[in-house]
């Protein structure tokens, strides 16, 4: 199922709350985005920032050892220091 179909489905199976007055969009934009961030991390997708935060160039510095035996492949340094960058990154809090 694609992110956009589990997106679908989360809404639709919403059709029984009952938000509080005045807050249904914003009852469906909460479950919109838990929803597309749930689906994505299942694909192992990561939402992070244009640009690096200050700990995610620590981290990646401080993974910057291994640029030492430069290799390429799922565990060349390069995904190293990518992995411990994106460790960094700001995270979503889901409701």
């Amino acid at each position: 199922m694609t992110i956009q179909e589990q997106v679908a489905q989360a809404l639709e199976a919403t059709n029984g709350d009952r938000p509080e007055p005045g807050q249904l969009y914003n009852h469906l934009a909460v479950t919109a985005i838990n929803a597309f961030l749930k689906a994505a991390a299942k694909e192992g997708r990561h939402i992070v920032p244009v640009e690096a935060t200050e700990a995610m160039i620590e981290a990646g510095i401080a993974n910057t050892g291994a640029l030492g035996m430069i290799t390429s492949g799922p565990d060349g340094a390069f995904q190293l220091v990518w992995r411990a960058m994106v460790a960094e990154a700001p995270k979503f809090e889901l409701d």
